[in-house]
């Protein structure tokens, strides 16, 4: 089996001169700006306001609870697993959680 040479293949761009690949991505800024108010801002506020009442696990412990015992409603997400123990989250859980 040959293992593929990239010298060999010809560049994209050398064929679109006049191709500016910059120019054809578009950036959601709507998106960006509601993720990066709500999880980096508003989320480490709180989560850092709950630990500083009740301590450490416990306040991590009840913003779990309160999210996990929201009426349900037909356009509210029900959300069974813990929140601050997730890493990342998708952009549905995250309006999700601003919804609530």
């Amino acid at each position: 089996m040959e293992l593929w040479k990239f010298a060999d293949c010809p560049n994209f761009a050398d064929a679109h001169a006049g191709c500016y690949i910059y120019s054809c991505m578009n950036v959601d800024r709507l998106h960006q700006l509601l993720k990066r108010l709500f999880k980096y801002h508003t989320w480490e506020w709180i989560v850092c306001f709950l630990k500083d009442i009740y301590g450490q696990e416990k306040g991590l412990d009840q913003i779990d609870e309160r999210f996990s015992i929201i009426a349900h409603f037909s356009s509210i997400r029900q959300f069974d697993d813990k929140l601050t123990h997730e890493k990342q989250w998708t952009g549905a859980k995250c309006k999700d959680m601003v919804k609530v």
